[in-house]
């Protein structure tokens, strides 16, 4: 996974203030994923879902829990999926078909 394409797409290239903060979410991100894969090591394909989910980690930041925010006459509300991979389950589960269609060919 690319630190630098997380921090662009945050707008964070010029600040590395951010960057012990960011490689925690991106070592979480990465054992999630092997985790829900049932993998050791994250495939390089899959490293875009990987920062998808840094970035959601990372801009949820101080505000986990939050419903409702509201400040003067803006209100913001969040919405929080339990389930943060449900984005990417279908491209999730098709790499573990695909996976598992490799692992018995070569068995065979």
């Amino acid at each position: 996974m690319d630190l630098m394409n997380i921090k662009i797409l945050l707008n964070l290239q010029d600040d590395d203030s951010k960057d012990n903060i960011l490689t925690i979410l991106c070592t979480n991100a990465m054992q999630t994923l092997c985790v829900y894969l049932g993998i050791t090591s994250l495939p390089r394909e899959l490293n875009f879902v990987a920062e998808q989910l840094v970035i959601t980690r990372y801009n949820r930041l101080g505000s986990e829990g939050i419903q409702t925010e509201k400040i003067d006459v803006l209100s913001t509300t969040y919405v929080y999926n339990q389930d943060e991979l449900a984005p990417f389950k279908t491209i999730l589960e098709k790499y573990k078909e695909n996976n598992q269609k490799s692992k018995r060919l070569k068995m065979l």
